[in-house]
C-alpha cells in the first residue's frame, strides 16, 4: 500500500505563464483538450472563473490544475 501520509504540495494561483505546462496535463489527460487560448481567456476576463495549479513538494512545473466557477 502507498503511504500519502509524506505527501506536500504547494497551490498557488494559475498565472499565464503556467499555461503552456497545463496544456501538457490537458492533452494528456482529455480526449478533448480546451486550448491554450481557451486557458487565457479564462484568466483574463472570466471573473467567475478560479483557477489554481498544484506542484509536489518543490517541483517546478505543475502535476495538475484545479478549476471552479462562482
Amino acid at each position: 500500500m502507498i503511504d500519502y501520509s509524506n505527501l506536500v504540495f504547494r497551490v498557488a494561483p494559475m498565472r499565464v505563464q503556467d499555461v503552456d505546462a497545463v496544456m501538457q496535463i490537458e492533452l494528456a489527460a482529455f480526449s478533448a483538450p480546451w486550448s491554450a487560448r481557451a486557458y487565457e481567456y479564462e484568466l483574463h476576463h472570466n471573473a467567475s472563473a478560479h483557477y489554481f495549479v498544484a506542484f509536489a513538494q518543490n517541483d517546478a512545473a505543475p502535476i495538475t490544475r484545479l478549476a471552479f466557477w462562482q
